[in-house]
C-alpha cells in the first residue's frame, strides 16, 4: 500500500478516534461524580501500594511485596501494577517477564496502553526511591446512571458524527501534504540504491519531516564522498596491480616461447611455468572486470572501434587458455571460417569479453566437457558464439545474471576455483553494448550454456607485409622509463635477449634529462610515472633540440583512451599494452627505428 493510502486511513482512523475521544469525554463528565468516587478508591489503592513498597525496600523485603501486588489482581478494576527505580527500572511487576527491564518496553507494550495507570512515590528513609504504578481496566460503564446514559447518548451520536465527517475530510487533505515529502525522499532512496549518489531532495518542510530530507541528503552527500574515494582508491592503486601481474605474464612467455635454452625445460618446469601464465591471466580478468565497472560508473569508458581480426584474437586466447583447459580435461574448440570478414570493434575490450565468457565457461564445464568459440557471417553482422556443455544457469537467475554482483546461487557448488565477483557478466553486457553490439545468452541446467554476441562486419583491413629487419650498424640503445622495476628489469632483459642495448629510468622527471645524456635510439615509456602523465615527458623531450627527434613508443597494463591520445598528440609514435609481447615489440622497435 501506497505511503500516501496509509497515511490518509491513519489519518482518518485519527480523526474518527479524535472525534470518539471528544464524545467519550463529554460522556465521562456527565457522570463525574462516580468517576470522582471510583477514582478516589484507585487513589487510595496506588498510595497504599507506594506506602507498603517503601516498607518492603527499606526492610528489602521483595518477597512481601511481591504477594502485594499479586493481590491487588484480585481487586476489581486492576490490570496490573509494578514498582519502578529512580532510574526507569522495573523492580516488582505482577507480570514477571518485566522483572528488571527498562520502564519504556513495558510502556511499549498492549497491556500497558489499555489501562488507566496511577503513580505514587516511594519513600525511604526520607528518600525518594522510586514509584508504584497500578493499572486500572477500564469498565466504567456499568457504574453510571442508565438514566444519565438514555439522556446523552443520542446528543452525543449526532456529534461524533459531525466530528467524524470533519475528521475524515480533514485527515485525507493532510494526508496528502504530509505524504509529497515522504514520496520525494522514498523515490531518491530508491535512486541513490541504483547508485545515482547525486541525487539532492528539496527540502521543503521545518518539521521532522524536513530534518530528515536533510539527513538523507547529508547521508547522500557522504555517500558520495566515499564512494569518490573508493574510485580514487581504485584508480590509485590500479597501476601498482597490474604492471606486477604484467611482469609475471612476459617473464613466462619468454620462459616458454622466447629463451634460448627453453627447450631444456623440464616437463615440470614447463607446467609450473604455465600455470603462473594461465594463473596470472585469471587474476588480469579479475582486476580488469573491477577497473572496468570504475570506469563505467564514473562514465569514462571509452571505446575506440577499428576493424579486428577474429582468426588472430582467438589464436591469442586459445593460447591463453589452452593451458586451463588441458589441466581441467576439457575440450577447447575453436572454430572460425577462413573467410570470416572483420569485426567492427574495440580489440582490447573485445578480448576481455571472450576472456570472461572463456574464463566463465572454464569454471562451470565439467571434466571432458567441451567449450567452442565460433563465428558466422549474418547479413552485415558477425555472431561470435561461446558454447560449453556445463552445468547450465536456471530460468529464474537469466533475467538478473547481467546485474552488477550477480551470480545463479544453482550452479555455484559446481564452479571451480574462487568464487567470482559477479562483475564478470555486468562488464560483458555493458561492454558489448558499447562497442554498438547486442549479446543474447540461452541456458538450461544440465545441458550448458550458449552465448551469442553480434558485431558490425567490417572489411578486413589490407593484408601488410612486414618490411624486412633493417640493418643497424650498431646495437640499438633502448631507453625504459618505467617505475614498476620488476616489469622493468624483466622488459631489460627481454630487450637484451633480442640483441638491444637496454637501460632503465624509474623517475619520470629524470626521463628528459638521461635521454639527454643518453642519446637513447628510442624511448619505451610508461603512460604514469609516480604521477606525472607521459605527455609531460614527450613534451619536455621534444621541446629540446637534442632529443626531439628520439621516438617514443609509450604502454599502459590500464588502456585510458583519453591519456593514450594526449601522449599520441604530443608526439609519441605508437601504444602497446602491457603484458608486452616480445615479438611485436621487436617487430615495431624495428619498424619505428628505420622510418627514423
Amino acid at each position: 500500500m501506497k505511503i500516501r493510502a496509509q497515511l490518509s486511513l491513519a489519518m482518518v482512523g485519527i480523526a474518527a478516534a479524535s472525534s470518539l475521544v471528544i464524545a467519550l469525554f463529554a460522556y465521562l463528565a456527565a457522570r463525574e461524580i462516580a468517576v470522582d468516587i471510583f477514582l478516589m478508591h484507585q487513589t487510595k489503592q496506588t498510595e497504599m501500594l507506594g506506602a507498603v513498597a517503601g516498607a518492603a525496600l527499606e526492610r528489602d523485603d521483595q518477597p512481601v511485596l511481591q504477594r502485594y501486588l499479586e493481590s491487588l489482581l484480585k481487586q476489581p478494576m486492576v490490570a496490573y501494577a509494578y514498582v519502578v527505580d529512580p532510574t526507569g527500572r522495573i523492580i516488582l511487576h505482577t507480570d514477571p517477564a518485566f522483572v528488571g527491564q527498562p520502564l519504556e518496553r513495558w510502556r511499549a507494550s498492549p497491556a500497558a496502553a489499555s489501562a488507566l495507570e496511577l503513580a505514587t512515590p516511594v519513600g525511604v528513609r526520607g528518600r525518594e526511591a522510586g514509584y508504584a504504578r497500578i493499572g486500572f481496566a477500564e469498565g466504567l460503564s456499568e457504574k453510571v446512571s442508565p438514566t444519565v446514559s438514555r439522556t446523552l447518548l443520542p446528543r452525543l451520536g449526532v456529534f461524533t458524527g459531525l466530528g467524524i465527517a470533519f475528521g475524515i475530510l480533514l485527515g485525507i487533505g493532510l494526508a496528502f501534504y504530509i505524504s509529497q515529502p515522504i514520496e520525494a525522499v522514498t523515490a531518491a532512496s530508491r535512486r541513490v540504491g541504483e547508485g545515482e549518489l547525486s541525487v539532492r531532495v528539496p527540502v521543503s518542510a521545518s518539521s521532522e519531516v524536513g530534518d530528515l530530507i536533510r539527513q538523507f541528503n547529508d547521508m547522500a552527500a557522504r555517500l558520495k564522498v566515499i564512494d569518490e574515494l573508493k574510485d580514487e582508491f581504485i584508480s590509485n592503486v590500479s597501476h601498482d596491480l597490474r604492471n606486477p601481474m604484467a611482469a609475471i605474464q612476459m617473464s613466462a612467455d619468454y620462459l616458454l616461447n622466447m629463451d634460448p635454452d627453453r627447450d631444456k625445460l623440464l616437463p615440470k618446469h614447463r607446467t609450473t611455468v604455465e600455470n603462473m601464465m594461465s594463473a596470472a591471466a585469471r587474476l588480469s580478468v579479475f582486476v580488469t572486470n573491477i577497473l572496468d565497472r570504475a570506469k563505467m560508473k564514473a562514465g569514462r569508458m571509452e571505446y575506440r572501434l577499428e576493424p579486428v581480426s577474429l582468426q588472430k584474437l582467438a589464436k591469442d586466447l586459445e593460447e591463453l587458455y589452452a593451458v586451463v583447459a588441458r589441466h581441467r580435461r576439457i575440450s577447447l574448440k575453436f572454430e572460425l571460417p577462413a573467410d570470416l570478414p572483420a569485426v567492427l570493434a574495440d580489440p582490447q575490450r573485445l578480448e576481455h569479453v571472450l576472456s570472461n565468457l572463456l574464463s566463465n565457461a572454464l569454471k562451470y564445464t565439467p571434466e571432458d566437457g567441451t567449450i567452442t568459440l565460433g563465428a558466422k557471417t549474418a547479413g552485415d553482422r558477425v555472431d561470435i558464439l561461446i558454447a560449453d556443455t556445463g552445468r547450465g544457469i536456471s530460468q529464474e537467475a537469466l533475467p538478473r545474471l547481467f546485474q552488477r554482483f550477480e551470480q545463479d546461487r544453482a550452479t555455484q557448488p559446481a564452479a571451480k576455483g574462487a568464487q567470482s565477483t559477479g562483475l564478470g557478466l555486468y562488464i560483458v553486457k555493458q561492454t558489448v553494448e558499447g562497442m554498438k553490439g547486442s549479446l543474447a545468452l540461452e541456458s538450461e541446467l544440465g545441458k550448458g550454456t550458449r552465448v551469442t554476441l553480434s558485431f558490425p562486419a567490417a572489411p578486413l583491413p589490407a593484408a601488410a607485409t612486414a618490411p624486412p629487419s633493417p640493418a643497424i650498424g650498431r646495437r640499438a640503445k633502448i631507453l625504459v622509463v618505467d617505475d614498476d622495476m620488476s616489469f622493468a628489469e624483466m622488459t631489460v632483459f627481454v630487450l637484451e635477449s633480442m640483441g638491444y642495448e637496454a637501460l632503465v629510468i624509474a623517475e619520470g622527471r629524470r626521463a628528459a634529462q638521461a635521454a639527454d645524456s643518453e642519446r637513447p635510439d628510442l624511448l619505451l615509456m610508461d603512460m604514469d610515472l609516480g604521477g606525472l602523465g607521459a605527455a609531460e615527458v614527450i613534451r619536455q623531450l621534444k621541446a629540446e633540440p637534442a632529443t626531439a627527434r628520439i621516438p617514443v613508443i609509450l604502454c599502459s597494463a590500464v588502456k585510458d583512451l583519453a591519456e593514450v591520445y594526449r601522449g599520441l598528440e604530443s608526439g609519441a609514435e605508437f601504444f602497446l599494452r602491457k603484458p608486452l609481447d616480445a615479438r611485436e615489440l621487436d617487430l615495431r622497435i624495428k619498424r619505428i627505428l628505420k622510418a627514423a
